[in-house]
């Protein structure tokens, strides 16, 4: 017990800096959508549209390079110089590895309104986010080499970085999507393509700022980052896709889900869309704390992995849902008591016109903590067997319980048991449920019960 709490307090610590990296991130765009909310509901349902299918393509990109902290932690438990050099190349290999996945997913954020028109939404509702994609196709290669910098630090054991880095950019996102959204300091009123104007604005300046200091850092001199120039190491572009595009499949095909849920949910009104992105941009902040602790998780675990310490894995392991479940229970507690206060953030719930929008919420609410409870338990088996370099079992499980399973049971209760937009929501848990089985399962096979080396990392 007490070589558990110790793994507790180890990923605790790493987690943190990663976590509250993800929220600061993410704050962007509550703080956007609150913005946005002050143009009116439809421009809110718009957005939902807008944000979920942006956030389906662009994460599919991003979680490819998850692969890039897994390999250089793999790399740093070694203190030698030839590790250095490795991680040095992993580094410059992730730059070319942002600059191909920067283009397919630039040329599907450009034609973004018309994937919303081809899945039969609103021609009313598309044609407002044709500048919000315009601009996110742009913002996708600096977006992408900020992802590759912020996994370096992670796999160097520096996620603080990464956070003061965030904390950082916060101010100007905020006052770049203000005065692009409102329209206000003499600068276009974009509505809510002025939530990608200020991304792409902020990350450029980021991505040239950063650099600079990363050449000149003496800190950072023993990984010969740039010595080399952009040199294309075939190899390490190789294995860094071996494990980045399992999970790239994986993050892409479970947002995909998301996102015709997300259409789904449009078929019964702009009222229940709107309150579930509400209630979405809650659950992003959780989420975002969440996949802080499994990529940390699955970082520890390849360090353990690399010293073949199965023992020390399999606490790091328990370790993970110690805190995924204190986690929630304190996320219950706060939507318990302050509920009221989160949701006057976007609308006055008090008015009577908003009745019916407060009540689709707060249900959306309850059934978003148990589906993400679920889900983030999901993500801790996952993060585990990624530190361990199997990343195509998760990617198998997760795709084959939601598309198979969560997906048809949302459908089936919303539309054939006619339980509307409630059914849709609590019909998706079905799937988390099994994959935590069958993922649990393929943990235990490839750890033997029978081995509890957990000697020090």
């Amino acid at each position: 017990m007490r070589q558990l709490l110790q793994r507790v307090k180890t990923l605790s610590v790493f987690a943190l800096p990663i976590s509250i990296t993800g929220v600061v991130n993410i704050l962007t765009n509550f703080i956007a959508m609150v913005f946005i909310a002050g143009l009116g509901m439809e421009q809110v349902a718009a957005a939902t549209l807008a944000t979920s299918t942006y956030i389906t393509i662009f994460v599919t990109a991003t979680s490819v390079l998850y692969s890039i902290s897994i390999l250089i932690g793999y790399s740093f438990v070694d203190a030698q110089e030839k590790a250095a050099e490795e991680i040095g190349e992993l580094f410059r290999s992730s730059l070319w590895v942002s600059l191909f996945l920067a283009i397919p997913t630039s040329l599907l954020l450009w034609f973004g309104s018309d994937l919303l028109l081809f899945f039969g939404q609103k021609k009313s509702l598309a044609q407002l986010t044709t500048v919000y994609f315009h601009f996110a196709a742009f913002s996708v290669l600096p977006s992408l080499i900020a992802m590759s910098i912020a996994q370096f630090y992670i796999g160097i054991g520096r996620p603080r970085f990464g956070l003061f880095s965030s904390l950082l950019r916060l101010p100007f996102a905020v006052f770049f999507s203000y005065a692009f959204i409102r329209g206000h300091f003499g600068f276009p009123k974009l509505d809510i393509g002025g939530m990608t104007c200020a991304n792409l604005i902020v990350q450029i300046l980021y991505c040239i700022s950063i650099l600079i200091f990363m050449r000149f850092s003496t800190k950072l001199q023993q990984y010969q980052l740039f010595s080399h120039g952009l040199r294309f190491n075939r190899k390490v572009i190789q294995n860094i896709l071996f494990i980045g595009v399992p999970i790239g499949i994986q993050f892409g095909g479970e947002l995909l889900v998301m996102t015709i849920m997300t259409y789904l949910m449009s078929y019964f009104g702009t009222v229940p869309l709107a309150a579930s992105q509400v209630v979405s941009q809650f659950g992003l902040v959780s989420i975002m704390m969440i996949l802080g602790i499994t990529q940390a998780g699955s970082v520890l675990v390849s360090g353990a992995h690399r010293q073949n310490n199965t023992g020390l894995i399999k606490q790091y392991s328990q370790a993970t849902q110690i805190i995924i479940l204190f986690f929630f229970l304190f996320v219950s507690w706060l939507f318990y008591f302050f509920h009221d206060v989160f949701l006057n953030l976007f609308f006055d719930v008090s008015l009577p016109e908003n009745q019916l929008f407060k009540h689709y919420t707060l249900v959306f609410f309850v059934i978003m903590l148990l589906t993400m409870y679920f889900d983030a338990i999901r993500n801790a088996f996952s993060a585990v067997l990624r530190g361990m370099h199997d990343s195509k079992t998760p990617m198998h499980i997760g795709l084959i319980c939601l598309w198979l399973v969560s997906l048809p049971c949302a459908y089936f209760v919303a539309f054939v048991l006619k339980f509307g937009a409630v059914g849709l929501q609590a019909g998706f848990i079905s799937g988390f449920l099994l994959a935590n089985f069958l993922l649990l399962y393929r943990i235990n096979r490839k750890i033997p019960k029978n081995n509890f080396d957990s000697s020090e990392r």
